[in-house]
């Protein structure tokens, strides 16, 4: 490393410890590879490594690259399948790309399954099409797949770092605590500054998504896309760490920690806080740790805010169904275990800080931060809104409303544009009604409230949220199907959050069987009886169901709530519009 250090890794893959996904290789004279007769020296093929990628920064004994950066081998590998496979398709590339050497025989059949089932996992289907057909995202389900069937697994890495002179770096007064200032401005960046986002993932698009993680507007609707690895990334820039990069282009979970095991980078800017230590509530954390989670779907980064008065954690980030917004961590709920576990946390060490924080002393800021606010990004300015108003708490306000599922009158998405008309009026009335609150149009202290304990709602599977039971029993129904219906953990929890919003929408109380049904595609749940003609059915495609998040099913749901409610709000001004003129009526001479 350029500081002096040097960065060993032990066990895992071989593609792992080269930061090469593909396993690209560049055969060589004298290799440990027996099965290539290669002429050229090791020279001659670095030379060659790196004339075709950036990033190679060397060959190991049997030829294979070796990349700077996990991201380096992942870009090399794109770029070999869009140059030199273009016009084949997955099964064609394989008989070529894939061929027997050191490490044994190759079985494309089931090697192009593999790839095929990636495709299906993020909803594309790959098979019959050409590489130089694919756009962005299917490109990056083929080079996963690949990696994947490559047997890519993760080992521990180790650090040793050089002896360090004095005066090699300038130490810089910083006041306050640098911990604290990663919260305070992620929470000023992405919270206070009037901007509005949603989450961006331009390798996995899904509706709601950005396909810019970059804090840009790919998609047009007013909401700047970034992910949770660049939502950490703005509060460590910001608060004057020094963190490589103009954007987090290069950043990513994977330069913090990969599986439950911290990468060199991170062991040398951070201390590790233990996972058990991490996950426990009212535990030892600081604000302004970075939680670090993982589960069969990924891994996702969080920026820690505090403890709740019941000890549980609640944290800031960029979240897949919603963009930058707060989350409180329910025991045994979706981020305590039942999909996604704490792994551990990542505390800044004070002389990775070299500059102020960006807005100084934070002190005020995470008070502010730290009082009893709606715990979204879409906070809404303390004054009374009605009819007529604009600016950015306008926009707040729209944006919360059309998050729960709020439309306007004519059931459209409900427009952020800051303009407090008649469909903001119409989707705050329905609001209103549905929460039992007097139906006036204007957003006063009450139904700020309202709006704010809304937007904590819960997922499916967490058990706080209202229909976890009916969750809890599709899962366990799902878990007496045959082995191997589902491929890991996520699949089987995404179907059931699926399936009990499906159940849920047509009107179940309760979930008693789960079948399969004789095509194999589908998954059905039943109320009451096999054999009673009065059951009650809810059918899903089973890969659709696989592949819907939980969080999506979740906002699925409330949508249709919403409308529901709104449909409701619409009948109820219709009766007291009649009743009205009833009396009107009945009032004359």
């Amino acid at each position: 490393m350029e500081d002096g250090s040097t960065v060993q890794r032990e066990g895992g893959s071989v593609s792992w410890r080269n930061n090469n996904p593909g396993n690209l290789k560049f055969a060589y004279a004298g290799s440990a590879d027996r099965s290539d007769h290669a002429v050229r020296t090791r020279e001659q093929a670095l030379a060659d490594a790196r004339k075709r990628y950036q990033g190679v920064i060397g060959l190991d004994q049997w030829g294979n690259a070796v990349f700077e950066s996990y991201e380096a081998g992942r870009a090399a590998k794109i770029q070999l399948l869009e140059r030199k496979y273009g016009e084949r398709t997955v099964e064609e590339l394989l008989r070529s790309y894939s061929t027997p050497d050191y490490s044994g025989q190759t079985n494309h059949r089931a090697q192009a399954d593999y790839i095929f089932r990636e495709g299906d996992r993020r909803g594309f289907d790959l098979r019959s099409k050409t590489i130089g057909a694919m756009n962005a995202s299917e490109l990056a389900a083929v080079a996963d797949g690949i990696k994947g069937f490559e047997g890519w697994r993760v080992g521990e890495t180790r650090v040793q770092h050089a002896t360090t002179q004095p005066g090699v770096r300038a130490e810089v007064q910083i006041t306050g605590n640098s911990s604290v200032a990663i919260y305070s401005e992620a929470y000023l960046h992405f919270f206070a500054e009037g901007r509005s986002y949603e989450y961006g993932r331009p390798d996995l698009p899904k509706p709601g998504r950005d396909a810019s993680r970059l804090e840009s507007d790919m998609d047009g609707d007013g909401r700047l896309g970034v992910d949770c690895s660049a939502f950490v990334w703005r509060g460590l820039k910001d608060a004057g760490f020094d963190i490589p990069g103009e954007s987090a282009a290069g950043f990513t979970t994977q330069t913090l920690f990969n599986g439950s095991t911290t990468t060199a980078y991170a062991r040398q800017h951070f201390d590790a806080v233990p996972a058990a230590e991490a996950r426990k509530p009212g535990g030892g954390l600081k604000q302004g740790d970075i939680l670090m989670f993982a589960s069969s779907g990924g891994q996702h980064v969080g920026i820690f805010k505090g403890y709740d008065a019941d000890g549980n954690i609640q944290f800031i980030g960029s979240q897949g169904s919603t963009g930058p917004k707060q989350v409180t961590i329910q025991p045994g709920g979706y981020w305590d275990g039942a999909t996604t576990h704490i792994v551990g946390a990542l505390r800044a060490k004070p002389e990775f800080q070299v500059r102020a924080p960006l807005h100084g002393d934070n002190t005020q800021v995470t008070s502010r931060a730290n009082a009893t606010l709606p715990p979204s990004a879409l906070r809404v300015n303390e004054a009374i809104l009605d009819q007529g108003d604009k600016g950015q708490s306008v926009s707040h306000l729209q944006q919360q409303l059309r998050h729960l599922g709020y439309t306007d009158s004519k059931g459209h998405a409900l427009k952020i544009d800051g303009d407090f008309g008649c469909n903001t009026n119409y989707a705050v009335r329905a609001f209103q009604h549905s929460h039992g609150l007097h139906v006036d149009g204007v957003v006063g202290k009450d139904t700020r409230e309202a709006l704010g304990k809304a937007e904590r709602m819960p997922l499916l599977s967490e058990k706080n949220h209202p229909s976890y039971p009916l969750f809890h029993q599709t899962l366990q129904e799902l878990r007496r199907l045959p082995e191997g219906t589902f491929r890991n953990a996520e699949e089987l929890n995404n179907t059931a959050a699926t399936l009990t919003q499906k159940a849920k929408e047509s009107g179940f109380s309760r979930v008693d069987h789960v079948l399969i049904n004789t095509r194999g595609d589908g998954v059905i749940a039943v109320q009451g009886s096999l054999q009673d003609p009065a059951r009650n059915l809810a059918v899903v495609d089973k890969a659709q169901a696989a592949s819907q998040s939980i969080e999506q099913s979740t906002l699925r749901l409330a949508e249709h709530s919403g409308n529901l409610q709104q449909q409701n709000a619409q009948n109820a001004q219709m009766q007291h519009t009649e009743h009205r003129a009833g009396l009107s009526i009945g009032m004359r001479p």
